[in-house]
């Protein structure tokens, strides 16, 4: 990526891939910034480049930290990341990343709006809005409850994490701890 020097999707595949056919167990973690649009609406392009910057230093020095050379972080585009460990660490590495997101983050806002705790703007309707300052939601996927053969699975995992994690207020992650006969059961329901 241009603006972070992350590897980008092909990168991200590959990792992912190889992290699968080497039968390890391993966490793949999809970070989201959520309230990002409204910021880069309200304080522009430049500002909103600055906050990616920073997510990318926050994510990249905490993997480094906990996971060391185990440890992956690549940047999907936009306000979305990857991140991969060892699942022994994801847990630390998520609490982590969002401590220090949500200490530096209301210093990107102007005084009045962190004081208030929110932007007004606009929707992607076009209706105006309150919008709550930036928060993360991580989608935690692993291997160690179930098998996984396929980047496409990883995906689908996170796609429906990702939404359990933007439906609670503030930073958090969700990890799937669900076995495979779990999954089984309420696909055929």
């Amino acid at each position: 990526n241009p603006l972070t020097r992350l590897p980008g999707n092909t990168t991200i595949l590959c990792e992912t891939t190889a992290r699968i056919e080497s039968g390890k167990p391993f966490a793949l973690a999809y970070l989201d910034i959520d309230n990002f649009k409204s910021f880069n609406d309200r304080y522009g392009y430049g500002r909103g480049d600055e906050v990616l910057v920073v997510a990318c230093r926050i994510l990249t020095t905490v993997v480094g930290e906990l996971a060391g050379t185990e440890g992956f972080v690549g940047h999907v585009g936009g306000d979305d990341f990857v991140f991969m460990s060892p699942p022994d660490r994801i847990d630390a590495i998520c609490e982590t990343v969002i401590k220090r997101f949500d200490l530096v983050i209301p210093d990107f806002y102007d005084r009045e709006d962190r004081l208030r705790g929110y932007i007004d703007s606009v929707d992607r309707k076009g209706n105006r809005e309150q919008f709550p300052m930036m928060s993360l939601s991580i989608a935690v996927v692993t291997n160690t409850h179930r098998t996984i053969d396929h980047p496409g699975d990883v995906s689908k995992i996170a796609s429906e994490l990702k939404k359990c994690a933007k439906a609670q207020k503030g930073s958090v992650f969700v990890k799937d701890q669900r076995s495979a006969e779990l999954l089984h059961t309420e696909d055929a329901a």
